[in-house]
């Protein structure tokens, strides 16, 4: 790895990190995992897209339904996401936020 990611954190022996990669293989991105930010990947089923608000809730596995904030980064990727798609979220526990989003 060249650089850090986004984050500006380098890694070191023993940390815990989760790493993006893009269509080439190539690291995109590494976010500390258990860092000053507690991160959490959520699955469910999106209810509803509110691209005004930057709000999205999604139904989740014990069927109650949940909204997150979505961070300015990661709103252009969710307004083409429709009503009832599967999708995996990364949330920052702290402000509640998604900061990474994917169509499972």
């Amino acid at each position: 790895m060249k650089g850090p990611g986004k984050s500006g954190a380098i890694p070191h022996p023993g940390d815990r990190i989760l790493l993006e990669f893009d269509e080439g293989n190539q690291i995109i991105d590494m976010i500390h995992i258990g860092g000053k930010h507690q991160l959490a990947l959520i699955h469910g089923e999106v209810i509803s897209v509110d691209s005004d608000k930057k709000v999205v809730t999604l139904k989740l596995k014990n069927g109650t339904s949940q909204f997150y904030k979505i961070k300015e980064e990661v709103a252009e990727k969710m307004t083409h996401i429709e009503k009832g798609t599967a999708m995996t979220v990364m949330v920052d526990q702290q402000n509640h936020s998604i900061i990474d989003a994917h169509v499972a």
